[in-house]
């Protein structure tokens, strides 16, 4: 597994332009997350904040990512919001993450709610390097090689996400992954991820995973 963690705010900007995504548009989903999170009081339901919080991500992610123009376009199988780009056979999708989402721990980082079917192919195909057919907006069946996952977690005052790629999926939660793209923690205050201004080399690990 390859771990990338940006010390500076122009190197994740340049990660992401080589995946045709701009930084701008995950500021701008966390941001409105986080504004429709903290809108619902106390006398709400207990999942409202939390549902919001996903319901709104998603929608400014999509409103990031078409408008940039870069050849992207919208699926749903199976109800599952994906971003798919004809031209990379790529896809993004969304989830809420767990505690170790963002952030480098001892244990991987997984979805915090159960995925199904949907979720679980497009893993399946990351893992054998195979294609995911999904439909365009043309109505075409577009392949999927990669399928990359953008994932949050809302603690301590912050916001911690990651874009990562899923190899291992055997039930309904993802256990491994082939790469992962490190977030700075997101603030809320400044609505901007909180980069480090130390001029020191990226953080770039690798490790060799082997199954039980």
């Amino acid at each position: 597994m390859t771990i990338f963690q940006p010390k500076q705010r122009f190197d994740l900007i340049q990660r992401l332009e080589r995946m045709n995504l701009d930084l701008s548009c995950f500021e701008n989903a966390l941001s409105s997350g986080s504004a429709e999170a903290a809108s619902y009081s106390s006398g709400a339901p207990l999942a409202a904040p939390e549902l919001g919080r996903w319901m709104r991500t998603v929608e400014e992610l999509h409103n990031g990512i078409m408008s940039l123009q870069r050849g992207w376009e919208r699926s749903d199988p199976l109800n599952q919001p994906t971003w798919i780009n004809p031209a990379l056979h790529t896809a993004v999708v969304i989830s809420s993450g767990d505690e170790n989402t963002g952030q480098l721990t001892f244990s991987n980082p997984s979805n915090r709610n159960p995925k199904g079917r949907s979720f679980g192919d497009l893993v399946a195909a990351n893992e054998q390097a195979s294609f995911f057919d999904t439909l365009s907006k043309s109505g075409d069946m577009v392949d999927i090689n990669q399928t990359w996952v953008f994932l949050y977690d809302a603690r301590d005052g912050f916001v911690h996400s990651e874009l990562s790629l899923p190899i291992l999926m055997p039930g309904t939660r993802i256990e491994t992954w082939k790469e992962r793209i490190l977030m700075p923690r997101f603030d809320g205050g400044t609505n901007r991820f909180e980069v480090s201004e130390d001029e020191g080399p990226n953080q770039d690990f690798s490790f060799t995973i082997q199954r039980r």
